[in-house]
């Protein structure tokens, strides 16, 4: 993660809100870009000096859209040295991104805010992340990458497609995360899932049988715990440990129905650590938590997944 976290005078910070609002005012206006002002763009956002010009490269780039902005966005979110332009990049990579016909990108884009709202060190770039992911998640999906999807699921019936997967509510038996951290696990382990396993349809409504059997589906569902969190103090910092498990269980249509089986139903748990300041042991429990499942979902759940879902599997059922 890029560096250059210092705070700026309250004056320089003013004049650089007044640069970004007068360069986004810019590029509300039509007009279209040739592929070397994309070109360029891209060049100065990765490589000038002066962080102004990249500022300007950024926002620039948000306007066009595409694939190749997307990922110069997701590059410079992420590692560019200077807070203000990770921020910018961030915003500017979220609003690139919505509705992007390309689903790599689009995921691509998802997962680098994601890691950003976390991991970044500046907290304004973390907001500025978690701001740009909310925007993201919001936005409509094209037709056009409705139908990418489901030409990934249809072509062959042997295929992993046959999956859908239901994601709980988690539970905090720990009662030490913040409210609303329930829904920050949950999308984690959604994110997860759609970057790992982009062919499993993911949602939070439970479908019927009907509705499993009408598109030849097999239902599962997918649940966090957060069992324990501890904070312990260090000198001028705080260790915060968690322990937090997945559950993965069938779901055939209606609660009751659902046999515990060695086959078709797993649990893995997972302990994380992070060291934080010592007011923000809260937030940290929080990113501790959803470090632990994202490794769970991606390193545990999906290979689960993926072996029921192989055609020796289905025929078994």
């Amino acid at each position: 993660m890029g560096g250059g976290t210092g705070r700026l005078p309250r004056a320089a910070q003013l004049g650089l809100l007044l640069i970004v609002s007068a360069l986004a005012a810019m590029l509300a206006l039509p007009r279209r870009a040739a592929a070397d002002d994309i070109d360029d763009s891209i060049s100065r956002l990765r490589r000038s000096r002066a962080y102004k010009v990249r500022l300007s490269a950024a926002l620039f780039l948000a306007r066009q859209g595409g694939p190749r902005a997307i990922m110069a966005l997701a590059r410079a979110a992420e590692r560019d040295d200077d807070a203000i332009v990770r921020r910018v990049a961030a915003l500017s990579l979220g609003r690139a991104a919505r509705g992007a016909a390309d689903g790599d990108a689009r995921r691509a884009a998802v997962g680098t805010l994601e890691r950003a709202a976390r991991r970044d060190r500046d907290r304004q770039v973390r907001r500025s992340a978690r701001v740009a992911l909310d925007r993201l998640r919001s936005a409509p999906v094209r037709e056009s990458q409705l139908v990418s999807a489901a030409a990934a699921i249809r072509p062959d019936p042997s295929a992993a497609g046959r999956i859908f997967v239901h994601i709980g509510q988690p539970a905090d038996l720990s009662r030490a995360l913040p409210t609303g951290s329930g829904r920050t696990l949950l999308e984690a382990v959604r994110a997860t899932l759609r970057a790992h396993a982009p062919e499993y349809l993911t949602s939070d409504v439970l479908p019927t049988r009907a509705e499993l059997d009408a598109r030849g589906l097999r239902g599962f569902t997918v649940n966090a715990r957060v069992a324990r969190v501890a904070v312990a103090s260090v000198g001028n910092h705080a260790d915060v440990t968690c322990t937090v498990s997945l559950r993965v269980g069938p779901w055939s249509g209606s609660d009751g129905n659902e046999l515990i089986a060695a086959d078709v139903s797993a649990s893995a748990t997972g302990n994380g650590h992070i060291t934080s300041s010592p007011g923000g042991t809260r937030r940290a429990a929080v990113d501790c938590a959803v470090a632990v499942v994202e490794e769970l979902a991606a390193r545990e759940v999906v290979p689960f997944l993926r072996r029921l879902a192989s055609p020796a599997q289905r025929s078994l059922r």
